[in-house]
């Protein structure tokens, strides 16, 4: 789809997400299957303005575009460790099945 193209293209992307677990997901697929490493990631200064009630849990409410997150294609990121990726290995493990 679209995201190969830009991917062959060598162009960066910013996404955004309602929360660190699905950007951890998010991430997860970006750079087993796309091949793009994040580099960045921050709370949206401009969310939805209107927070919305979790279809999946009552007592949780979010904003469709709370997290941004920056990607480049691999062979163009930064090693530089950023303060962020402990938090996001935790979260992307609390998604995973045990097998």
């Amino acid at each position: 789809g679209w995201m190969r193209s830009v991917r062959a293209a060598g162009c960066p992307v910013l996404t955004a997400n309602r929360n660190r677990f699905e950007l951890a997901a998010e991430r997860e697929r970006m750079e087993d299957e796309l091949g793009y490493v994040l580099v960045g990631m921050a709370r949206n200064p401009f969310p939805c303005p209107v927070p919305r009630q979790s279809p999946a849990s009552a007592n949780e409410v979010h904003r469709r575009n709370e997290w941004l997150a920056a990607y480049v294609p691999a062979p163009l990121a930064n090693p530089a460790n950023h303060s962020d990726d402990d938090e996001l290995r935790l979260a992307r493990g609390a998604g995973k099945r045990s097998a």
